[in-house]
């Protein structure tokens, strides 16, 4: 499986045109390729943005190219909704539900609100949808998700369950609210199927837990989990370009990502997931399993308690790493535990911390005692680690 072109959209649910110069919470779109990545095209509106993705699409099948498409908003919701919506098992039947009721002028105006009351009016209690502005006055859509209740929906999919940095798609008001872009994005996508047919398949929910055969894969991604150490580094190194806007950087940040792991021959196992695939969907690469190449199921990866140690915050080790297994010794037993090389850093669940010769290492081995657990901690830039035990914060947050 090879891409010739790897698009990456930061998608908006701006009500109005986004101002003439780039700015923060617009659309932003990234294309690259093997040979080189392009900077990020601002759009000011969602119909600018698609006219453009559509240029994109409509060159690369003419070459006979293979394209991967990734939006950054949920494919999905949590298990059940579409068949209390639709009466349809599948996220796809809740596409096809709002592209006969989403309003979405070239000017970006839209009626995602009312549509969302009555997607609420579909389940019962009060709920799931919540979040409008002020002068939104619309009985069936709470501007608080506490004065939700009884509608039987869970409040995460299994794939933000174990990325909690993600936000779930009830939220439609006020900072990370995806789910208003997926409700402005899901009609675009179901027109995208139309438009291309065959060409095009959406991961997962069309091909399962594999790489589509088709031309264009579309997929859901999430940018901020491929952040890199150092997220100011493309600013610096091409001043000018737009990138000091983090939208316009996490796009590159997918792109290389998806690039680097396709050189390096990993990519197959970002398909990797969890669930029924048709029915929440999964954002591409988010189990950490799979980032690690696919070679084995994910309990034989990582043992529980180093999984907790290099992970604490549950949001998955990111693509930017892959895994081996040594064997290490601990009170007389074997274990087999993963080691796990990054970018920049290369940790050993038993205490050792390896610096290859790359980028700084954010956390550096300390020639401290052995805690009762038996193990070395070493110690991040903001936080003591014991491997086996835990981590602890020392008064700022801080994640991998």
């Amino acid at each position: 499986m090879t891409y010739d072109l790897v698009i990456a959209v930061d998608w908006s649910a701006r009500a109005k045109p986004g101002p003439k110069a780039p700015t923060k919470d617009s659309i932003f779109i990234c294309a690259g390729r093997p040979g080189g990545i392009t900077h990020p095209v601002y759009c000011r509106t969602r119909m600018d943005a698609m006219a453009h993705i559509y240029t994109l699409l409509d060159a690369a099948l003419a070459a006979k190219e293979r394209v991967f498409l990734g939006f950054d908003f949920a494919f999905g919701y949590p298990d059940g909704f579409a068949e209390t919506l639709t009466g349809q098992r599948g996220a796809l039947a809740v596409w096809d539900w709002l592209a006969e009721r989403v309003f979405d002028a070239p000017d970006n105006a839209n009626n995602r609100f009312e549509v969302a009351a009555e997607m609420n009016r579909a389940c019962s209690g009060v709920g799931p949808f919540w979040g409008c502005p002020a002068q939104v006055d619309l009985p069936d859509l709470p501007a608080k998700g506490t004065a939700r209740n009884g509608h039987g929906m869970a409040e995460r999919r299994r794939v933000e369950a174990n990325i909690r940095s993600a936000q779930p798609a009830w939220k439609l008001f006020t900072t990370g609210s995806v789910g208003s872009q997926s409700l402005l994005g899901l009609p675009r996508l179901a027109a995208l199927r139309a438009r291309y047919g065959d060409d095009l398949s959406v991961w997962p929910l069309q091909s399962g837990w594999q790489a589509p055969k088709a031309a264009i894969t579309v997929a859901e991604i999430y940018p901020s989990m491929l952040a890199p150490s150092d997220p100011g580094a493309l600013a610096s190194e091409y001043p000018g370009a737009g990138y000091d806007i983090l939208d316009a950087a996490q796009v590159r940040w997918v792109v290389e990502a998806i690039l680097t792991a396709q050189a390096n021959g990993t990519l197959e196992g970002w398909f990797h997931g969890e669930g029924d695939p048709a029915e929440e969907g999964w954002i591409f690469g988010a189990n950490a399993a799979a980032c690690a190449g696919g070679a084995a199921p994910q309990e034989r990866l990582l043992c529980p308690a180093a999984r907790r140690a290099l992970d604490p915050r549950g949001r998955g080790v990111g693509p930017s790493a892959r895994w081996v297994k040594p064997s290490c010794s601990r009170g007389g037993v074997e274990l087999e535990h993963s080691l796990v090389v990054f970018w920049h850093k290369i940790l050993s669940p038993c205490g050792t911390t390896h610096r290859p010769r790359m980028r700084p290492l954010m956390a550096t081995a300390l020639p401290m005692p052995r805690a009762r657990c038996g193990c070395r901690w070493w110690m991040g830039v903001r936080r003591l680690v014991c491997p086996m035990t835990g981590s602890y914060p020392l008064g700022m947050r801080f994640a991998f």
